[in-house]
């Protein structure tokens, strides 16, 4: 019996690429169905692993990319439009196996919850108990240790709030911290102003 990458080198000698191709596709898709049981996950990549599915529950589109893994030991609830950038990690629980049984391992397990519309970048982990909001954006390669607010963006290692995502109807103000980072001579009132400013 070949392997998967047997196979593809396989059809890549005999020129039959573009025909695996158009196979592997469904096969993800099905995959993510019937581990997640919803039909409207996108899948991007065959290579994302989810531990206990049993425990994840997802909403309505979510987009998992490539190398994302989901622990699920205690519980992950997704919401609805959540992108999965490429390798992120969502770690509900600590230390799988006993290791080295001279060091006490310390554990902790909680339920991660994660808002609609909420993207988490590529590289970045969730770490057990957090909460994130609608609407945020976790930065890449960020590790969020803190329950994130709706609405605001997080870099870093721990994760902390950079930004604030712009409500049409009231374009309210930039975080203070923000300002003191960015260097801007004065708050901005319209977006027209922000960016004037931004590109000063």
């Amino acid at each position: 019996m070949f392997s998967s990458e047997e196979f593809r080198q396989f059809a890549k000698r005999l020129g039959l690429r573009p025909l695996v191709r158009l196979i592997q596709r469904p096969i993800r898709t099905i995959r993510a169905r019937l581990v997640f049981g919803r039909w409207d996950v996108t899948i991007h990549g065959n290579d994302y692993q989810v531990m206990k599915p049993k425990n994840v529950r997802v909403g309505t589109n979510l987009s998992i990319n490539h190398g994302v893994f989901i622990l699920g030991r205690n519980g992950i609830i997704i919401g609805d439009s959540v992108t999965l950038a490429a390798r992120c990690m969502l770690m509900d629980g600590g230390p799988v196996g006993q290791g080295n049984s001279k060091v006490p391992k310390a554990r902790e397990d909680a339920t991660i919850e994660i808002g609609n519309d909420v993207v988490i970048g590529a590289g970045a982990i969730v770490l057990p108990g957090v909460k994130i909001g609608a609407g945020a954006i976790v930065g890449a390669g960020s590790v969020v240790v803190a329950n994130v607010q709706p609405g605001i963006t997080v870099l870093g290692n721990p994760a902390r709030c950079v930004w604030q995502r712009l409500r049409a109807e009231s374009h309210g103000p930039l975080p203070a911290a923000l300002m003191a980072a960015g260097g801007y001579s004065k708050q901005p009132t319209t977006l027209v102003e922000k960016k004037a400013e931004i590109d000063g």
